[in-house]
């Protein structure tokens, strides 16, 4: 069978795509293989270490799916909620301060007191203001996931070429224009590469205010399963926890890559 030239050029990428994802799926087997080791060698009466068996047997077999799902999707969605009012907000700040040497001036000194403090740290504030509510989680999100974005907005507008600036001042090109054909595609790679941090960071900070701040969520399934002693139970809210963060963050890099074939984001 003939293949031709458009067969032979693309079986290669084909071949070397099958030999990543066999490559990645040996570190993960070889991973649980010494995860089980460990945990049948040496913890096999404590109980604190469960074993990939025992974790995969509790998710199948021992929690309610329905649970698990209602759990899920509250913290999904506090994420989109939180992550979405630091996209406007930082993004809208970011080309501010991009554009404007004034207001990145004024500006600077302020982000960079408050963006050294860990999300995590604004957690007491955060139930002081808004109490055991969706408002704490939304909260603290919001801090996690706003200045990776705003930072990376502000890179992405100062990264404009000047020649490009001057380019576009002596042909007249119009505002729109100029916002549409250099503006957008100048900041958009650093524009994902923001909202994919943002994305990470505010997953993580959702779990941890779900064990303080919240009453469902994964955040709070592994609080309550460690009260419980039900370490099996834990570590599949781990595994359910780093699942979803695989996938979001593989959507986000999806999406980066429809909206900038030129660009790589994948990295």
């Amino acid at each position: 069978m003939n293949l031709g030239r458009f067969g032979g050029a693309i079986l290669p990428r084909i071949n070397l795509k099958w030999r990543r994802i066999a490559a990645q799926l040996s570190v993960v087997v070889a991973f649980l293989c010494i995860w089980q080791f460990v945990g049948m060698a040496y913890f096999t009466e404590s109980g604190v270490f469960p074993t990939p068996t025992e974790v995969f047997s509790a998710l199948v077999n021992e929690i309610p799916l329905d649970l698990l799902l209602r759990d899920a999707f509250f913290s999904v969605t506090r994420v989109v909620i939180g992550v979405s009012l630091a996209a406007a907000c930082g993004v809208g700040l970011g080309a501010l301060m991009g554009c404007f040497r004034t207001i990145e001036y004024l500006m600077s000194p302020m982000v960079e007191i408050l963006r050294p403090i860990s999300p995590i740290a604004w957690i007491p504030m955060a139930i002081l203001w808004f109490g055991v509510d969706e408002g704490s989680a939304w909260f603290i999100i919001f801090m996690a996931a706003f200045f990776p974005i705003l930072t990376n907005t502000v890179v992405g507008v100062h990264s404009i070429n000047p020649v490009h600036r001057e380019l576009a001042r002596s042909l007249s090109l119009s505002k729109g224009l100029y916002l549409l054909h250099i503006v957008v595609p100048t900041t958009l790679p650093s524009l994902v590469a923001g909202l994919r941090i943002g994305l990470g960071i505010g997953w993580m900070a959702v779990i941890a205010a779900e064990m303080v701040a919240a009453q469902s969520g994964l955040g709070y399934f592994i609080q309550l399963n460690r009260f419980l002693l039900r370490s099996e139970w834990v570590l599949a809210g781990m595994l359910v926890i780093g699942v979803i963060g695989y996938s979001m963050n593989y959507a986000a890099m999806y999406v980066g890559r429809r909206l900038m074939p030129w660009a790589r984001v994948d990295a």
